[in-house]
């Protein structure tokens, strides 16, 4: 899938299995972390030699799509969480974030290795990478279910303000 399709299903899915904005945006950005292992990427070309290294380390769609990698990421984000004093729904995030990539590449036809290191990968093939059905259902409808999301979530501080400041 290209990146953002991954964004925006990031979101949705921290947004829905949270009700945060704030872990949804977190889950957006984690949702590209699974890419970091092509240099071609969107989150691969920004951090060139940690990606160029990943893959060639281990290949696209290998270690960095499965399970094993998800907790790692989800582990980092502990840390993270602890050493910069962070909200603690962070971790969960990232592994919000993180699955959501795995799911939608599960509907690729190249699958993903889910159980890393064994070679089983998991595919139900009806949406090519930047293919028409991406490209003109897929993120469009994300997109759109994003920022209804977000106005759903805003419509109340938005009535605030309304009868906050309405002239009377």
């Amino acid at each position: 899938m290209l990146y953002k399709t991954h964004l925006f299903g990031g979101f949705i899915a921290g947004f829905l299995l949270t009700g945060s904005l704030a872990c949804g945006a977190v889950s957006a950005v984690a949702a590209l972390l699974p890419d970091i292992d092509d240099p071609k990427s969107f989150i691969g070309s920004t951090v060139s030699p940690v990606s160029y290294v990943a893959g060639k380390e281990f290949g696209h769609r290998h270690a960095f799509h499965s399970l094993i990698a998800a907790a790692a990421f989800a582990t980092i984000g502990l840390l993270a969480q602890r050493h910069f004093h962070w909200p603690p729904w962070v971790p969960l995030a990232v592994l919000i974030g993180y699955a959501s990539h795995l799911a939608l590449d599960t509907f690729n036809p190249a699958g993903v290795p889910w159980l890393w290191p064994l070679g089983f990968r998991l595919r139900v093939p009806v949406v090519q990478t930047g293919g028409i059905l991406e490209k003109f259902v897929l993120a469009p409808v994300g997109f759109i279910a994003a920022i209804f999301l977000i106005g759903i979530h805003a419509m109340p501080l938005i009535n605030h303000f309304e009868s906050t400041f309405r002239l009377h």
